[in-house]
């Protein structure tokens, strides 16, 4: 059985979430972090990374210091029959996957977001059978949008071994 972890860290903010993988195709969990730095990073201090509570609607992405205050956001934009929304650091689409997030107070715990993102890429590895696919997949069908992502989720890839190297170096 695979496990995946993914470790988000902001001002006063430290949460370890577990994943249980689905399917026989793994998801390296460098990757799921390189995600979701591209869908939600924020420098936070001297450092770059995922913002759990963030949404997004047409465009314009909106950082919350709380949960509460996020969900109090997303509460407002649903009664106003927007549903158009990326949320969370993996920026799940309400659109599309309110199913799978289930309540949108339950859309934006960290826990429930980082799952319903990997079950999303793993299902587009399945359809796709190809890793990066999947993962332009998961931001657009459209190929040049879905290309781009690709790159930029590629960069952060590079940028999480970086570091990593960086600090192998100082053990």
């Amino acid at each position: 059985m695979n496990r995946l972890a993914l470790v988000f860290v902001g001002p006063l903010l430290a949460i370890s979430l577990t994943v249980q993988a689905e399917g026989t195709q793994a998801v390296p969990l460098e990757l799921l972090r390189a995600m979701a730095l591209t869908e939600s990073g924020a420098q936070i201090g001297e450092a770059y990374r995922p913002w759990p509570w963030t949404l997004n609607v047409r465009g314009r992405g909106m950082r919350f210091g709380s949960r509460e205050n996020a969900w109090r956001a997303l509460t407002r934009l649903l009664a106003a029959n927007v549903t158009n929304i990326d949320i969370g650091a993996m920026q799940v689409n309400w659109h599309w996957h309110n199913k799978k997030l289930g309540s949108p107070w339950e859309a934006l715990e960290p826990g429930n977001n980082l799952r319903v993102a990997h079950s999303i890429l793993t299902s587009e590895l399945q359809r796709t059978g190809d890793l990066w696919k999947a993962v332009g997949a998961y931001h657009s069908y459209d190929p040049n949008r879905a290309d781009a992502y690709v790159r930029r989720v590629a960069r952060n890839v590079l940028r999480i071994r970086a570091a990593r190297d960086r600090s192998e170096d100082l053990s």
